[in-house]
C-alpha cells in the first residue's frame, strides 16, 4: 500500500499495454453480427495496474477488424466512456461475412489478449437481395426446358452459402399457370426449371420464405419449329383455282403445341401432279410471319393431287440428307444403318466407312437441296470409287463404272431458295475411299455443299395429300 504525505498526490504512469484489456459478448462468443454495431470495452491501465480515471486517452487507442481472406479492413471508432471508470469503447460494424482478426493496439503495440479471430457469420436471407441469372429467366422455347438460377444473400449482399429456403415461383400468361421446379443446391443457390407448351409473354413472380424478391419479371417463351402435323392450308384447303389462272393458297405453320409461329424461315416442297404424272412445282414465298404463300397456274381442267410437304430441319437451317449405308457395291438389300449427314465431304481412305466394313460398301445420299441462286448450277463428286448424282430427278452426273476423281454435271435452277430433290449414290470396291459433294454458280465459289442448304426429308402437312379438281 502507498501512503502519501498531507498535501501529496500520486498520478498514474503511462498507460501499459500488458495490464490493458478488454471485453465484450463478441469476445467471448469470438462472433460479430454482420451489419450490426457491435462494441467491445477496453479498460486501460497503467503498468501498476491503475485505471486511466483521467480518461481522454481514445487518441492512443488503435482497433480494426480485418478480414484473414481478403482485403477488407474496418476500422473502430474508440470512444471514451468517462465517470472514470478507465474504459473506452471501440465499435465496429462488418458487412462482409467471413473470418476476421480483431486488433486492438496501444501505441501501436497489442494490448492483453489481442488479436482475436472473430467470425462474422452471413445475415439471414434478404429477398430483395436475390440475384436471378440464366438464359431462361429472360426467355425460352416451347416444350424446350428453361432454366435459371436462384442466388441467395444477405441484406449486405453476402452470399448466404447454406439451403434450407422455401421458393415459390410461378408463371403466368391469361389462364395458363406454371409453377416451377426448384433444385436446392444446398451452397446458396438454387435451379428453376420450367417447360411452357404454350407460347407467349408470361409473369414471373419468386417469393422467398413467403416475402417477394420484387416485381415481377417477363419471360418470352418462342414458339417451337414448325410441325407438319400442326401446320396447314388456310381454310383447310387449297380452293378451287381455274386453268391457265395463277393461283395461290396460304400455309400456316405451327408447332406441334399448335402455337402459330410469328417468325418464317421454314422450307416447303410443293408439287401438283395431274392423272398424267405431269408436275407443276408451287413457288412458296415466305411472309416471314409463319405464314408461306404457295403460287402456282394449272394448264388443263381436271383432278389433280396436290402435296404441300414441310422440310426437316430448323428454322432456316437444314439437317443434312439422309444416308442409308449397305454392306455390298449395288445398293441391295436392307441398309445397315441410315443417319443424316450434315454434308457429303467424306475422306475415309483405308478406316472405317460403317461400324463394320471398309471395303464392298455402297451408300445412297437423298434429300433435298435450297441453292441460293437461280442461275446455271455445276454439281461435283469426287469419290473414290464411283458415283451418280441426281438433282431434281434428273441424272447429271453419272461415273458408276468411271474411274476414281472428280466428276461434274450442270443444270439450270430457275429458283432460288427453292427445294430441289437430290440423289448420290456412292459405291466403293478396296483400297481408299473418299465421297464429296461440292457446286458452283456465277454468284457461288465452287464449295462443299453446306448442312444449311441441305434437308434429309420432308413431310405431309395437315391435310395434305390433297385432291383437287380445277375447273375452266
Amino acid at each position: 500500500m502507498v501512503v502519501c504525505e498531507p498535501g501529496i498526490s500520486v498520478t498514474q504512469s503511462t498507460l501499459n499495454r500488458s495490464s490493458t484489456t478488454a471485453a465484450g459478448s463478441s469476445l467471448t462468443s469470438l462472433t460479430i453480427p454482420v451489419a450490426t454495431a457491435t462494441s467491445i470495452t477496453i479498460t486501460a491501465r497503467d503498468s501498476y495496474g491503475n485505471l486511466d480515471k483521467a480518461g481522454g486517452n481514445q487518441g492512443q487507442f488503435t482497433s480494426t477488424l480485418s478480414a484473414v481472406y481478403t482485403s477488407t479492413v474496418v476500422n473502430g471508432i474508440v470512444t471514451n466512456v468517462g465517470g472514470s471508470t478507465g474504459q473506452y469503447l471501440s465499435t465496429y460494424t462488418a458487412t462482409e461475412s467471413g473470418k476476421y482478426y480483431l486488433t486492438v493496439l496501444l501505441n501501436g503495440n497489442h494490448i492483453y489478449g489481442s488479436p482475436w479471430t472473430v467470425n462474422v457469420p452471413v445475415g439471414a436471407t434478404d429477398p430483395v437481395s436475390t440475384a436471378v441469372s440464366g438464359t431462361g429467366m429472360a426467355s425460352s422455347v416451347v416444350g424446350v426446358q428453361g432454366i435459371f438460377t436462384l442466388t441467395v444473400k444477405d441484406a449486405s449482399g453476402n452470399l448466404r452459402g447454406t439451403g434450407g429456403d422455401y421458393w415459390s415461383v410461378v408463371l403466368t400468361k391469361g389462364l395458363t399457370v406454371i409453377t416451377a421446379g426448384i433444385l436446392d443446391n444446398q451452397d446458396g443457390t438454387y435451379t428453376c426449371n420450367y417447360t411452357a407448351t404454350v407460347s407467349g409473354t408470361y409473369s414471373t413472380a419468386i417469393t422467398v420464405n413467403g416475402v417477394s424478391i420484387g416485381a415481377p419479371f417477363n419471360i418470352i417463351v418462342s414458339p417451337a419449329i414448325a410441325s407438319p402435323s400442326a401446320t396447314a392450308v388456310s381454310g383447310g384447303t387449297p380452293s378451287v383455282p381455274t386453268s391457265s389462272t395463277p393461283a395461290t393458297f396460304t400455309v400456316n405453320s405451327k408447332d406441334e403445341y399448335s402455337n402459330s409461329r410469328s417468325t418464317g424461315g421454314h422450307f416447303f416442297f410443293v408439287s401438283i401432279i395431274n392423272k398424267a404424272n405431269s408436275v407443276v412445282r408451287g413457288a412458296v414465298t415466305d411472309s416471314a410471319n409463319g405464314n408461306y404463300i404457295v403460287g402456282y397456274t394449272l394448264a388443263a381442267v381436271g383432278p389433280y393431287q396436290y402435296n404441300v410437304m414441310l422440310a426437316s430441319g430448323s428454322s432456316s437451317l437444314g439437317d443434312g440428307l439422309l444416308g442409308s449405308y449397305y454392306h455390298n457395291r449395288w445398293l441391295d438389300g436392307a441398309p445397315v444403318m441410315t443417319r443424316v449427314d450434315k454434308y457429303v465431304n467424306f475422306q475415309w481412305g483405308t478406316n472405317l466407312i460403317t461400324p463394320t466394313a471398309i471395303d464392298y460398301v455402297s451408300i445412297r445420299w437423298t434429300g433435298y437441296v435450297s441453292p441460293l441462286y437461280a442461275e446455271l448450277y455445276t454439281f461435283y463428286v469426287d469419290v473414290d470409287d464411283q458415283a451418280r448424282l441426281w438433282v431434281n430427278d434428273i441424272l447429271i452426273i453419272d461415273s458408276w463404272n468411271a474411274v476414281a476423281g472428280e466428276t461434274s454435271g450442270t443444270i439450270s435452277i430457275p429458283t432460288a431458295t427453292t427445294l430441289y430433290t437430290i440423289t448420290m449414290e456412292y459405291r466403293k470396291a478396296t483400297g481408299n475411299g473418299r465421297a464429296i459433294l461440292r457446286w458452283s454458280s456465277a454468284s457461288q465459289t465452287k464449295a462443299i455443299i453446306p448442312q444449311a442448304q441441305l434437308f434429309s426429308s420432308a413431310s405431309h402437312i395437315s391435310g395434305s395429300p390433297f385432291t383437287i379438281t380445277v375447273i375452266a
